[in-house]
């Protein structure tokens, strides 16, 4: 089973998650996840290189940027999903995003380089959800001080994506 075929409960994903899940339309997950690439993938399709350094506002994100941070929370969310599905001891840390985009020199990448990472990093979630069952899918852990499971990191991820391509449709008009 790649991904979880229901909805995570409110005992499986902190309500921040939820937040991003309620953005979803109804759906299988694998049907969701290939809808919301498609459509990311379609409004920074349309994009000239100049508009990936564009910010709707000083202190927001480039698109690079924003693109950027998609691809570093999709690795991080892997590797929770992975620590929780095998049941590994202790907590992991916690991801301030806005340090990491400061830090992060995707601004400063080709387009194509950050659009090939990102397909590269959703194959990569593809893969790890394939090995996962349903015992996996539903194995908690706590990262950031939150318990969640690998089954809702899994919507989280799409709810994620959404939001953000609603912000880049809506705000980073150039």
């Amino acid at each position: 089973m790649p991904y979880p075929d229901r909805l995570p409960t409110s005992s499986e994903c902190p309500e921040f998650f939820f937040h991003y899940i309620r953005e979803l339309p109804e759906g299988s997950l694998p049907r969701l996840m290939k809808d919301v690439r498609r459509e990311l993938l379609e409004v920074l399709d349309a994009l000239e290189a100049k508009d990936w350094q564009y910010r709707y506002a000083k202190d927001k994100w480039s698109v690079a940027q924003l693109v950027g941070h998609l691809t570093d929370c999709e690795r991080v969310f892997q590797f929770r999903a992975l620590h929780f599905a095998r049941a590994a001891e202790g907590e992991l840390p916690g991801m301030e995003e806005d340090d990491w985009a400061r830090i992060s020199h995707h601004h400063q990448l080709e387009p194509a380089l950050l659009l090939a990472e990102l397909q590269q990093v959703r194959a990569a979630t593809d893969s790890l959800y394939a090995l996962f069952n349903e015992e996996d899918l539903w194995r908690s852990g706590r990262a950031n001080q939150q318990t969640m499971t690998a089954g809702a990191i899994a919507w989280a991820f799409a709810g994620h994506e959404i939001h953000h391509t609603r912000v880049l449709r809506e705000r980073y008009r150039p």
